[in-house]
């Protein structure tokens, strides 16, 4: 590795690469190093009535937090209502910092301290008729610089057409497969691992994972995991999954 050094009265200057180091000439000395850092900005909504029929009206509430650990500049917001929504007439969003633009659904907060929040409320009316049963509002952190946890940019909410008591969206996948004896053994078994996720808005209750019809080319699969309500059957139960979460569930098959 090539190294640049200088000499300033009893101190080297010593340039690693991407490291600086300061080091006394006697031996004892000090690394500092110099690393990109910016704010965690986190973002939260919530909806005033949950359950929404044809003309009926609501209040999107967007809020919008500096958790530090620097002042965040120029933080930008896209909150655009779906296609079955719009701002009723006469009526104007309410925000407590920035400029909302309604054309463009983009909301610029100047500045926020460390800690400070930042809110916008938002009216919009159903016009759809007859509503689904579900319509999803998402509010989205337009990436910030160095945002040290990107998981917490976007927050939705749903409203539900009457009768509808959630709204969630559920995804499966299979994450391992594998035999739990060589294949030169007399008899193996298969172990199986499947992810489930709840991509939200709303927490999922008694959700039901059947692997009942698994091709007979994996004899007697189960589910062997803690999570089910039952375990040992084709069958498991979760009690619930709230919006963003993600569990592993373990399958044994049967000797074979």
């Amino acid at each position: 590795m090539r190294v640049l050094q200088f000499e300033f009265s009893g101190l080297r200057l010593a340039l690693r690469r991407k490291k600086l180091a300061l080091c006394l000439i006697a031996g004892a000395g000090f690394f500092a190093g110099v690393t990109a850092a910016a704010s965690d900005i986190a973002i939260q909504k919530t909806v005033s009535d949950a359950t929404l029929a044809p003309g009926a009206a609501v209040d999107f509430t967007i809020t919008v937090h500096n958790l530090g650990p620097f002042v965040a500049n120029t933080v930008k917001v896209i909150e655009w209502l779906p296609s079955e929504l719009v701002i009723p007439p006469g009526v104007a969003p309410f925000m407590s910092h920035g400029d909302y633009e309604v054309a463009t659904g983009l909301w610029v907060i100047d500045q926020l301290a460390v800690g400070e929040s930042a809110v916008l409320v938002v009216p919009a009316q159903a016009v759809a008729d007859p509503l689904p049963q579900c319509v999803v509002n998402e509010a989205i952190v337009s990436p910030y610089p160095d945002d040290p946890d990107p998981y917490n940019d976007r927050a939705s909410v749903a409203v539900h057409a009457p009768g509808v008591d959630r709204c969630v969206d559920l995804s499966i996948a299979q994450t391992s497969f594998m035999l739990a004896e060589p294949y030169c053994a007399n008899s193996t078994r298969v172990l199986m691992t499947l992810s489930v996720t709840n991509y939200g808005p709303d927490p999922a209750r008694q959700v039901r994972v059947d692997v009942a019809d698994a091709p007979d080319v994996v004899p007697g699969l189960v589910f062997d995991d803690p999570l089910c309500i039952v375990s040992g059957t084709t069958t498991c139960i979760l009690a619930e999954l709230a919006a963003g979460e993600s569990v592993l569930l373990s399958l044994r098959s049967q000797q074979f």
